[in-house]
């Protein structure tokens, strides 16, 4: 089972999925990103909506506060290492850093389901946008 994990993966959706409510894509229906997961135990991912506005100065230190704002909610990063409990079906993410700096060495659980060449990661109930929301993840093996 582990060795399916391994692996670059390309995202195909992401969906915020809250207990009460409509789903949402909070980075629209076409988000991209990249999730790698090494034999060393070593894994990455980046997700991002596709369109995110330019800085206007061309310079990536030196944006406006909507520009900053634009660019860091509509990307996620972060990576360490991981471990995979195969009879409850999850992979534990350990934080070594992370664009979104409460995740720093705290373990994120995925939930994972995989058909073929593509794989599913669910989390748990998580605060996003002010609510509590599952993310369901759809990925496809990157040839």
């Amino acid at each position: 089972m582990l060795s399916d994990l391994l692996g670059t993966w390309r995202l195909l959706s992401f969906e915020m999925r809250p207990s009460e409510g409509a789903f949402s894509q909070p980075f629209g229906v076409d988000p991209c990103g990249v999730l790698i997961y090494d034999a060393n135990g070593n894994f990455s991912v980046q997700l991002a909506r596709s369109e995110r506005p330019e800085f206007a100065s061309g310079d990536m230190r030196d944006g406006t506060d909507d520009e900053i704002r634009a660019a860091y909610t509509g990307y996620i990063a972060y990576f360490g290492v991981y471990d995979v409990n195969e009879a409850d079906s999850y992979v534990t993410h350990k934080v070594d850093m992370s664009l979104f700096p409460n995740w720093q060495g705290v373990p994120q659980r995925r939930f994972f389901a995989l058909s073929e060449d593509t794989l599913t990661l669910t989390t748990p109930p998580t605060p996003f946008g002010g609510r509590e929301v599952t993310a369901v993840l759809v990925r496809e093996r990157a040839s």
